[in-house]
Formats: structure tokens, C-alpha cells, sequence
């Protein structure tokens, strides 16, 4: 006897967009991936920062999706988007959000933490938020990094001394 019905499964169905599935299907595909600061003290005033790159040689297009940064201090953030230069203070590894697949994003992120000095130089800004609360960023995908482009996200400490954690999310896909 035949089955009533066939049901793909680990599928990443990109007509989806926008449905409110994407990320679900990401993940379950596998490209679905997350670089997480950990928790971090900013001295007033200073600046934590990842720089997002894609490689020109790069075949994958990435999307992002949510951007929650954690913190009882105002903070200034600012996403700029193909930046002249990024002072680095280190790098993080893109965790994939399904631990049946590598971490293994094509994309690279560089961090500067707790930089004296806005490490980011250049760019044109895409997107700027004032907080004083922790706050959580939906963009559903719609900030796109091609290949040979790059994005910074820029969180300034503007209060006191203070713990703050920033987790950026995204997920990939060849077009």
C-alpha cells in the first residue's frame, strides 16, 4: 500500500520568507547560526563591536535576523553597513544553532571589546537605537550581507560600569 502523503523533512523552503518560518527552517537545515559575546563589563563610554564579513569568493548570501543585546546601562548601538575598517580586539566562532551540523558559517566576525575609541571607521549607517533597558532587535532577515560585503554593529556604554551580553543571529543561504 502507498503512503497518503510524502512529507519533506530537513528542507530549508526559502519562499517562506517573511511567513514567520524562516528561522525554523534555517534551523533545521542547518544554517542557522548565532555569535554571542558572552557576558562582558564596558567601562563607561567604551565600545563593544563585532565586525561581520563575507568573503568575495563567497557563493552564500546571509540574513539577519535578530540582534538582543542585555544591559541595565544606556547604550548607544549603531549597525553600519560596508565599513572601511574595524579595529579588533579578537574572534568569535558562529555557533549553529543545530548541534547536528559543524559551526562552520562562511561568514567571519571579529569583535572589539571594550574599545576606549569607536572602532569602526567609515561605513554608512543602516540603523541607530538609544536604550537604557536590554532590548531585542526583529529583523526578520532583512538586513542582507552578500558576498564581499561586510556589517558592523557598534554598542557604545554610555552609563556606568556595567555587564552587558549581545547576541547576533542570522542564517544563511546560496541564492
Amino acid at each position: 500500500m502507498q503512503p497518503l502523503f510524502n512529507a519533506a523533512v530537513n528542507m530549508f523552503d526559502y519562499n517562506l520568507k517573511n511567513t514567520g518560518f524562516s528561522r525554523a527552517n534555517a534551523g533545521l537545515a542547518g544554517n542557522l547560526y548565532c555569535a554571542v559575546s558572552g557576558f562582558v563589563t564596558i567601562s563607561q563610554n567604551n565600545y563593544y563591536s563585532f565586525y561581520f564579513s563575507n568573503p568575495s569568493t563567497s557563493v552564500i548570501t546571509a540574513q539577519f535576523d535578530i540582534v538582543e543585546a542585555s544591559t541595565k546601562q544606556l547604550v548607544n548601538a549603531n549597525i553600519l553597513k560596508d565599513i572601511t575598517s574595524f579595529t579588533s580586539t579578537g574572534t568569535l566562532t558562529p555557533c549553529n544553532f543545530n548541534p547536528s551540523f559543524p559551526d562552520s558559517s562562511v561568514i567571519s566576525v571579529q569583535i572589539a571589546s571594550n574599545a576606549s575609541t569607536n572602532p569602526v571607521t567609515g561605513g554608512t549607517s543602516i540603523c541607530a537605537y538609544i536604550s537604557d533597558v536590554p532590548f531585542n532587535i526583529n529583523y526578520d532577515g532583512g538586513i542582507t550581507l552578500a558576498p564581499g560585503h561586510n556589517i558592523a554593529m557598534s554598542f557604545q556604554n554610555k552609563g556606568a560600569n556595567g555587564e552587558s551580553a549581545v547576541n547576533v543571529m542570522w542564517w544563511e543561504f546560496d541564492p
